[in-house]
């Protein structure tokens, strides 16, 4: 009778430890899983935000953009709606946050992407 004991505490033994490591790898797993969707979230407000930033841009501009604009309007209003952005401009296009402004070789607005 003391084999048996002794076979089924061993048994005992190895399960313990094979379920303590399995609640430890699964709770590590899970712990990663939190942070990375924490992360993810946090990263996806950050995008919103600017989102959210340049739609305001654009909806001060859509009156203005009704009628034709030249590239040097378009920085002018840019300046004046948002004096502390930092405004890019080159002789083919006008960025702000991430909205860009591209214009043809006449200076006329033909898109505008993000």
């Amino acid at each position: 009778m003391g084999i048996n004991t002794r076979k089924a505490r061993n048994n005992w033994k190895w399960a313990f430890w094979i379920l303590l490591i399995t609640t430890f790898a699964v709770s590590v797993f899970l712990l990663y899983q939190i942070v990375d969707q924490a992360v993810t979230i946090s990263y996806m407000g950050v995008g919103y935000g600017d989102a959210l930033n340049d739609l305001e841009i654009l909806m001060q501009l859509t009156p203005h953009i009704s009628q034709p604009l030249s590239q040097s309007d378009l920085v002018w209003l840019l300046r004046k709606n948002s004096p502390d952005a930092f405004i890019t401009s080159n002789k083919e296009r006008v960025g702000i946050s991430f909205l860009r402004f591209i214009f043809d070789e006449d200076g006329n607005l033909i898109e505008v992407t993000r």
